[in-house]
């Protein structure tokens, strides 16, 4: 049976120029508020998390802890977070919004959600549910995939 390598070169490609180009989006739409790259997603899991450690962030984003560390200090300077010394661990840091990064929430999901109905104009309701349980399944499967690691 001869495999089938566009769907494969198609897949990977697609599933990168959506991922680049919502990281361009989201660059060009919140640089005036001083962030950059993806430091946007530390803010909004910090809005479901608060008190998150940096170690937290590195498993849930699968980042480096220097990166991570890089990203809190520069969100700290800007006055979107805080970090605190955990008081059961010195070496940890815990993570909160500030004020500011609070009331900043509202405006990051608002770009979100313009780039959301951007990239799925013309899908209808059906259509887009579908889309996420199929991406689910297909992350799911990419875990077990690398849990395995061959």
């Amino acid at each position: 049976m001869e495999q089938d390598f566009s769907f494969q070169r198609k897949l990977s490609r697609y599933i990168s120029l959506l991922h680049r180009r919502r990281k361009q989006y989201m660059s060009d739409a919140l640089k005036p508020y001083g962030l950059k790259g993806n430091l946007y997603l530390y803010l909004t899991c910090l809005h479901h998390n608060p008190g998150a450690s940096q170690d937290f962030l590195c498993e849930y984003f699968k980042l480096d802890k220097g990166s991570v560390a890089k990203g809190a200090k520069l969100l700290a300077e800007l006055d979107y977070i805080r970090r605190e010394v955990d008081e059961n661990d010195r070496r940890q840091y815990r993570l909160f919004l500030t004020e500011k990064g609070e009331k900043f929430i509202p405006t990051i999901y608002s770009f979100l959600q313009k780039w959301c109905d951007r990239i799925t104009d013309g899908l209808s309701d059906e259509e887009r549910f579908m889309l996420i349980r199929l991406l689910e399944r297909m992350e799911e499967n990419g875990k077990r995939c690398a849990d395995q690691k061959s």
